[in-house]
């Protein structure tokens, strides 16, 4: 009877060792496809930047002059932007190497985990650096339209949570503080 049980609990541990090893090669496989993918297509990074500022600046309504300085201020940040992203791709890669090893070392990837935490941080601080040198050129009706294309209706409040007055107040004293 116990020598059952033994092969019950044997095959059952197989089991999920295969499935761990099946996902993990699943995982794998994704990722690289997904990076030779990635190779094969070319994408100029700074066109596609200068296609979303066009898209922000005519979503709100922006006369020619307008679009120009959103263009120029995504710009600005594109490089900076573009090495953060880069460098949260490189620990990803490293976090999945790590994860793939016979006993992971739990420490190096809380660091790591830490590491890409950081870098997002910075990130999205650069993003809304930048969201708002170009908010501070809006004139008020331009600024509502702005509040209104990134989620924020005056009837409705905005997508997340919090107020819309407070959120609203805590952009344009950010923009009084970088001006």
């Amino acid at each position: 009877m116990s020598s059952w049980k033994l092969k019950a609990t044997l095959i059952i541990s197989l089991a999920f060792n295969v499935a761990v090893l099946g996902t993990i090669t699943v995982l794998w496989r994704y990722h690289s496809a997904r990076n030779r993918t990635a190779d094969k297509i070319h994408c100029d990074s700074k066109e596609t930047c200068r296609i979303r500022s066009q898209y922000l600046a005519k979503g709100i309504g922006l006369c020619d002059s307008k679009t120009v300085h959103v263009e120029l201020e995504m710009l600005k940040s594109y490089t900076f932007e573009e090495e953060v992203r880069n460098s949260i791709d490189q620990e990803r890669n490293e976090l999945l190497i790590l994860f793939s090893e016979a006993s992971p070392d739990t420490l190096e990837i809380m660091k790591r985990v830490e590491r890409i935490s950081a870098l997002q941080g910075d990130l999205e601080k650069a993003i809304v650096r930048k969201l708002i040198r170009s908010h501070s050129i809006l004139d008020p009706e331009e600024r509502q339209r702005f509040m209104k294309f990134i989620g924020c209706d005056p009837d409705h409040g905005c997508a997340q949570r919090g107020s819309k007055k407070k959120m609203i107040d805590t952009f344009e004293t950010q923009g009084k503080e970088t001006e």
